[in-house]
């Protein structure tokens, strides 16, 4: 019995998959040697460190306008406003919600591929999409969520005046994360080995 689904990558893509993956890990060994070059040719260093608990002091940044103030957060810097338009509001919150969202939706299509392994059927043809679906929410919550922290960023700072060049603050704009794209490339390559053992059992069955 002869078939013609057609695959999610297709030659090219998943030719251009490889390629890509193959110069993601060409480029994490070219930064982790220049990172080894650089701690060796440098006197100091840093690293991470986080705040305890209650110990979070506001900080001395010359210049704030009435109502801003700046704090060392647990994790971060942060930058706050006493009073914001509803829509800045809401922009400052989209991060978390886009993520949490994210986070929810990848969490059920991950439990029915999980729930489906589990009653034996692990080539169930919607686990594939459910893949596919899982990789779309790493992809959203792990790029877009910190694009929208970016973004949210710069629109405060120039609803208070803060971007011109004499501002304390360093822009950040379109930070993107690779690691998340990373992820969702190897969950996109499951959801192909899901399909293909779909369709092979689907040509064992009608075979019987």
């Amino acid at each position: 019995m002869t078939t013609t689904d057609r695959p999610l990558l297709g030659r090219r893509g998943s030719g251009l998959t490889t390629w890509c993956l193959r110069a993601v890990s060409l480029g994490g060994v070219l930064y982790a040697v220049v990172l080894l070059v650089h701690s060796l040719t440098t006197a100091g260093g840093s690293v991470p460190v986080s705040l305890s608990p209650g110990k979070v002091p506001p900080l001395d940044v010359p210049g704030l306008p009435s109502g801003v103030t700046v704090s060392a957060a647990a994790d971060a810097i942060s930058l706050d406003v006493a009073r914001l338009s509803t829509g800045l509001r809401l922009l400052s919150e989209a991060s978390g919600v886009v993520t949490a969202l994210a986070v929810a939706a990848g969490a059920w299509w991950l439990a029915g591929v999980l729930r489906s392994v589990a009653q034996g059927r692990p080539f169930e043809q919607r686990n594939s999409a459910r893949l596919l679906g899982l990789a779309g929410a790493i992809v959203v919550g792990g790029v877009l969520g910190p694009i929208l922290d970016d973004l949210a960023g710069f629109a405060v700072l120039d609803r208070v005046g803060l971007v011109d060049s004499d501002s304390p603050f360093v822009l950040t704009l379109v930070h993107v994360n690779f690691v998340p794209l990373l992820l969702a490339l190897v969950v996109v390559a499951a959801a192909e080995a899901f399909r293909r053992g779909s369709v092979l059992a689907d040509d064992v069955a009608g075979l019987v």
